[in-house]
């Protein structure tokens, strides 16, 4: 499996024209349909997880008065969690279709952890550029900060990762 991709099969309990229709409708409501072949029985749409595009096909396969579906997802993260997380969203919509007070989520990440790990991210990028920038200038001063800021910086990015993925879970 190439990075940033991830499948999932599972049955659904009603005939593929039914199914087509409902996965239609759930991906619709989580993301947008970009085609729809009837005839082939297959859906394409993407969704969104933060701030990166998660592309998603799903392969509908008649057996009798059930079906079976195989969904694939493929996102810019090589963990594949943008793909992950698009293939239980579509799950939690198809599983809600019925339930008028569902409401499925855009982004798939709740806007106080994307804040925090966009915020991460540029601080981390901002450490980097400073170190290095240090490195290179080679003084006496640049070489003596440096020794003292690398376990601190190394020690605060332990805590920021440690914290992130207590409070927002592993994703």
């Amino acid at each position: 499996m190439a990075p940033g991709q991830a499948t999932q099969d599972m049955t659904y309990d009603k005939p593929a024209d039914e199914t087509f229709a409902d996965v239609q409708k759930a991906l619709g409501t989580m993301g947008k349909v970009r085609n729809a072949d009837i005839a082939a029985l297959t859906i394409e749409g993407s969704s969104r997880y933060g701030l990166q595009s998660v592309k998603l096909k799903v392969n509908i396969t008649p057996q009798g008065e059930t079906s079976a579906i195989s969904i694939s997802a493929f996102s810019d993260d090589v963990w594949a969690a943008g793909a992950k997380n698009g293939i239980k969203r579509l799950q939690e919509a198809m599983a809600n279709l019925g339930n008028a007070d569902y409401v499925p989520s855009k982004t798939g990440v709740k806007p106080a952890s994307m804040a925090l790990r966009l915020v991460g991210f540029i601080l981390v990028l901002l450490i980097v550029m400073a170190v290095l920038g240090w490195w290179s200038s080679g003084s006496i001063s640049g070489r003596v900060v440096l020794r003292g800021v690398i376990p601190f910086i190394g020690f605060a990015i332990l805590v920021y990762f440690i914290v992130a993925r207590i409070r927002f879970g592993k994703k």
